[in-house]
């Protein structure tokens, strides 16, 4: 009975570290969509879990002498390291201005659409509803009503 249990121990972790490989593929797209240089990545982290996998491939082939669980773990690391060097490019084309994207400035987006308004140079100062509105020379008006803030 040690036999099975053994074997399909061994399978299920092949199978779930295996399927890990491709777990890391959602990380991987995120990151290299990221627009500002893939800040919400750890390069700390995602470098040691790489160092970890390869440890763990070094365990599989000299210590036990387990191909399968080395070929697991090296695939793991590999997918590990393809993440660090994307964010670590990621970042440096961030740092170095080569932004895949550039917002056009509200100037420019009400000339390229003139269609859609721009965003206004300035806004109003935030007021409450028992505020009036300002008068053309810019004095804010006085409340109409007391306590200030009233329910509408």
């Amino acid at each position: 009975m040690t036999g099975s249990l053994t074997d399909l121990v061994t399978w299920a972790f092949v199978a779930a570290n295996a399927g890990r490989v491709f777990a890391y593929l959602p990380q991987i797209v995120a990151a290299a969509r990221c627009k500002n240089g893939a800040t919400a990545v750890s390069r700390t982290t995602w470098s040691y879990f790489a160092f970890a996998h390869f440890t763990g491939a070094m365990y599989g082939l000299v210590v036990i002498h387990d191909f399968r669980m080395a070929l697991v773990f090296i695939g793991n690391f590999f997918a590990c390291c393809i993440l660090v060097g994307l964010v670590a490019w990621k970042k440096w084309r961030h740092h170095r201005g080569y932004a895949s994207v550039r917002l056009p400035t509200p100037k420019a987006a009400s000339t390229a659409m003139a269609s859609v308004a721009a965003a206004p140079a300035s806004t109003a100062a935030y007021q409450p509803r028992s505020m009036k509105t300002p008068n053309n020379t810019g004095a804010r008006a006085k409340p109409t009503s007391r306590p200030e803030y009233t329910s509408p």
